[in-house]
């Protein structure tokens, strides 16, 4: 029983200080600038918060959301156009499209290191 808690300790490490680099990352969050490349869109599900679905329903698009989900047409968020993000400079934007790779947990900014995002490897390679 033991070797299996200890096991299951060591397991969490590396998402721990996958966590970790995050909030160290997230510190110069004022650095980032996004490539507007759309990747984020076609290749992630983006949800969408209760303050969200207002904004969409308030705006006209009641039907832009699933659930908890922004709705996904041909594999890719129903407002990607041409790649480009047709409603990028609304107020109705849900939150998480102007705060992508930026995420918060446990109270803590973090940024959450993926490899679709070009813009994030350009981050990366100026921390270095």
């Amino acid at each position: 029983m033991t070797g299996v808690i200890v096991a299951a300790f060591f397991a969490g490490i590396p998402a721990y200080y996958m966590y970790i680099r995050g909030v160290m990352l997230a510190r110069n969050k004022k650095k980032w600038k996004c490539h507007v490349c759309g990747n984020c869109c076609r290749l992630r599900e983006i949800e969408v918060t209760v303050e969200d679905k207002k904004k969409l329903d308030a705006a006209g698009f009641p039907d832009a959301y699933i659930g908890d989900k922004m709705r996904r047409v041909n594999g890719k968020c129903v407002f990607l156009k041409d790649d480009k993000c047709s409603i990028h400079k609304e107020s109705y934007r849900p939150e998480i499209c102007g705060e992508f790779p930026f995420f918060c947990m446990y109270g803590m900014e973090y940024m959450k290191v993926v490899s679709f995002c070009p813009a994030t490897e350009e981050f990366l390679k100026d921390k270095k």
